[in-house]
């Protein structure tokens, strides 16, 4: 298994403790990526979370996903944060 594919899998893997209605902490780097975007098709089949990104670029391939974001300003608590 490639260290891509084992990215994938662990990325995969964390998405199960995301739940409908949660707000979601979304870190950054290679494995964060591969989070966001099985978040993005969970989101696609109608999931409905705000997610708190951690950096430019996860807020940036979040949105474009149609991902939606919020702050922690306004809402300091998360459920879950994946990183």
């Amino acid at each position: 298994m490639s260290l891509d594919q084992e990215k994938a899998a662990a990325a995969r893997a964390s998405l199960k403790y995301i739940h409908d209605g949660d707000i979601v902490g979304l870190g950054t780097g290679s494995t964060a990526k591969f989070v966001v975007e099985g978040l993005a098709e969970m989101v696609r089949a109608g999931m409905k979370v705000q997610c708190i990104p951690t950096s430019v670029r996860t807020r940036d391939l979040a949105a474009s996903l149609g991902i939606t974001l919020t702050t922690l300003e306004q809402h300091p608590h998360i459920n879950v944060t994946i990183d």
